[in-house]
């Protein structure tokens, strides 16, 4: 009797996990399709299970996409490092090169600008590692500005600007065409100084 009962515990276990990672697999895609409002019916559906297991393992949107998505903004903050790097010797490369990061990462997913921008219970470490990101970010902006290459008159804050346009254009086109890199162009072009080469 003991033996089954820890087999079915372990049956039940294995259920869990299979469960789990279906649901994390559908909510990436989802997410990625849809934006980070994608329906939690959409998700349980995709995922083959029921929308009761969904709120079972994540109970709010916030815990979804906080596991969703840590991984992509630590590799966010951890790109920001080597963009700062970069910044002592060509501080508009570093800038520029990180922005164009920002919106790669925009084209392949919908609910990244959502994320990056959003806020998350301040002791988790999807919060820590998006503060990283955010002050990379902050770094590199004032490097540039202390080079002379950036506008003055471009704060911090313009990075949600940017982002939001980019993703007006990407909600309608084709999200890996060229109306992306045009913009890209335009955008960047307008925080540099008048007249820098």
């Amino acid at each position: 009797m003991a033996t089954g009962t820890a087999s079915e515990q372990e049956r039940l276990r294995s259920d869990a996990a299979r469960n789990r990672a279906r649901l994390v697999s559908a909510a990436r895609t989802a997410f990625a399709e849809l934006g980070a409002d994608a329906p939690f019916a959409e998700i349980a559906r995709r995922a083959g299970v029921g929308t009761a297991t969904l709120y079972r393992r994540f109970p709010t949107r916030e815990d979804l996409l906080e596991f969703v998505f840590e991984d992509r903004i630590q590799d966010c903050a951890a790109t920001v490092d080597a963009y700062l790097a970069q910044a002592q010797v060509d501080p508009w490369g570093a800038f520029s090169g990180y922005i164009r990061d920002l919106f790669a990462l925009q084209r392949e997913d919908r609910a990244f600008s959502t994320v990056l921008l959003g806020s998350f219970p301040g002791s988790s470490r999807m919060e820590h590692e998006r503060q990283r990101a955010m002050t990379g970010l902050t770094a590199l902006v004032n490097a540039a500005h202390a080079a002379g290459v950036l506008r003055t008159d471009f704060q911090v804050g313009d990075i949600e600007l940017l982002l939001r346009a980019h993703d007006g254009v990407l909600a309608h086109t084709d999200r890996s065409g060229a109306a992306s890199e045009q913009l890209s162009v335009l955008l960047l072009d307008g925080c540099r100084v008048s007249g820098m080469a």
